[in-house]
């Protein structure tokens, strides 16, 4: 007696493209994970940039430097030249304006937790005498001119 034919795949079938599929998502995920993180950090120098044109802005407008800020708040200086949405954090990132109006100096400082991978991003824009990092903290020397 014949055997009748049935469509369909085989458990073996099954468990190979099963374990072809977990292959190709470990090697993307770390990667994808990583891209993330980039563009965090990047959104966070975005935010740096935005609060040096409003300190410029602001220093043209009175001449003076902007008082420094709390953490996550935005110094009341500078709440006239930045847009409305803007917030002085990004996730779990505290951002805060530090000012020294005798020197003349600007500081923007990004914290983050011990070896955060977003802290860990930013690591790739430190410059000297321009950008600081360290595991907690990421600091930005802007130019008030």
């Amino acid at each position: 007696m014949r055997r009748a034919e049935r469509g369909g795949f085989s458990i073996v079938e099954i468990a190979i493209v099963a374990i072809f599929l977990g292959i190709l998502a470990g090697i993307a995920l770390p990667n994808l994970t990583r891209a993330i993180h980039k563009a965090d950090a990047a959104k966070i120098v975005n935010d740096v940039r935005a609060v040096e044109l409003a300190v410029q802005t602001h220093i043209e407008d009175t001449g003076l430097l902007p008082r420094t800020g709390a953490w996550n708040t935005v110094p009341a200086d500078l709440v006239p030249f930045v847009r409305d949405s803007m917030t002085f954090s990004y996730r779990h990132i505290d951002y805060r304006l530090v000012t020294n109006r005798n020197r003349g100096q600007v500081r923007f400082r990004v914290r983050y937790p011990r070896n955060d991978a977003i802290g860990q991003a930013l690591k790739r824009f430190q410059r000297t005498g321009e950008v600081t990092w360290n595991n907690t903290q990421t600091v930005f020397i802007l130019d008030p001119e």
